[in-house]
């Protein structure tokens, strides 16, 4: 059985980025949880999630987000890059931008 993709490729994109904050978003949180930093973990994990809900919120099409409302992705994923950029030298992971 082989995979095949939505022909609504918007769609798709949108759930591959969003997937991608959850993924990254646990990943730093189980990584300073475990380094011992709880207020770094908790941070991260508030950024993460409030970036991801804010992210499903939008419309799929592009055209359809306002430029207010692409400031305001933009600013939520800026504020989790911050907090992940504070694990520098915790982990081998790359969590990029």
């Amino acid at each position: 059985m082989s995979v095949q993709l939505p022909e609504d490729t918007q769609l798709y994109e949108k759930a591959v980025a969003f997937t991608q904050t959850e993924v990254v978003t646990f990943e730093a949180w189980e990584d300073a949880t475990a380094s011992n930093q709880p207020e770094l973990a908790h941070r991260i994990l508030l950024a993460g999630l409030l970036a991801e809900h804010y992210k499903s919120l939008l419309s799929e099409d592009p055209a359809q987000v306002t430029e207010a409302q692409s400031t305001r992705l933009t600013f939520l994923l800026d504020s989790l890059r911050d907090e992940l950029a504070k694990l520098s030298g915790v982990t081998r992971r790359n969590y990029g931008g």
